[in-house]
């Protein structure tokens, strides 16, 4: 009798470790509700592995990965699309405000929600723990040790110029996020944050003229695709600054596609920087 328990009990152990191994197994069918999540999955997994990806993937003006998501089904972030594709991970982000993710949740699916990255720190962090899961842990660690290679080969300016990124409607990200560490990977020296500003806002223009910066850094979309988010950088008092010998700053024009999610892309957005100043 105690032998016959013996035996149940190991069956009864085996029987959860392969469960177990079956819920840790690398997903093979893996679904994106987040634009940031389809990006980190098109730069750690093979495309074959990918059931479904937001249909943001595929615009070029907000994804670096647009050719590669063209091939993928897209979606709209609803809970119907994704579950007749019988996905063995969802893939959503801290910020969405989405109920899809909860409702598949409760229906079984396995849901895993990713910090959203703000910063370079921000997003290595992310990608090693979406790794992790993926089991392309030496995928992360390749993505990342280019990224800082890449950075570590720009020259030191010798004279640091000052900037700010100026976005649409007059919104400066702020210290602690994407666009400060850009303008500091590039030996620039963030204005807004040394002008004392703990975080993101909207600057008004007069106080952009007061700070004076040397770079005014904009969205491509300022350049390409005029609209009136982005009428603030054509006031005359900006016009006159950039008027060919007139003291004031230059623009320089980033693809905000670079630097709006986290992505080794990331290190292309330093580099145009560092050319630029």
């Amino acid at each position: 009798m105690r032998g016959a328990r013996s035996r149940r009990r190991a069956l009864a152990g085996l029987l959860l470790a392969l469960a177990a191994g079956v819920a840790n197994a690398a997903p093979q069918r893996i679904a994106s509700l987040n634009l940031c999540a389809d990006s980190l999955l098109l730069e750690l997994v093979e495309p074959a592995r990918l059931v479904s990806l937001t249909k943001l993937a595929r615009d070029p003006n907000l994804s670096n990965f647009a050719a590669e998501a063209s091939r993928i089904p897209a979606n709209h972030g609803l809970a119907e699309e994704i579950l007749p594709l019988h996905p063995d991970l969802v893939l959503t982000t801290t910020d969405s405000a989405s109920a899809a993710p909860a409702l598949l949740a409760r229906l079984g699916l396995e849901v895993m929600t990713l910090e959203t990255p703000t910063d370079f720190a921000g997003w290595r962090r992310t990608l090693r723990t979406l790794a992790q899961r993926l089991g392309a842990e030496a995928r992360a660690a390749a993505l990342i040790a280019e990224f800082d290679a890449r950075l570590a080969r720009l020259a030191p300016a010798a004279t640091p110029r000052r900037a700010i990124v100026y976005q649409a409607n007059g919104y400066v990200p702020g210290p602690s996020t994407f666009a400060d560490d850009m303008l500091r990977g590039a030996g620039l020296v963030d204005a807004y944050a040394v002008a004392g500003h703990p975080e993101g806002g909207f600057l008004p223009l007069e106080h952009l003229i007061t700070l004076a910066p040397d770079v005014l850094v904009v969205s491509n979309a300022y350049a390409e695709h005029p609209a009136l988010a982005n009428t603030l950088l054509d006031h005359p008092a900006l016009a006159g600054r950039r008027a060919p010998g007139r003291p004031g700053f230059r623009y320089v024009a980033i693809p905000e596609r670079l630097w709006t999610c986290g992505s080794s892309r990331l290190a292309e957005a330093v580099e145009r920087l560092a050319a630029a100043r």
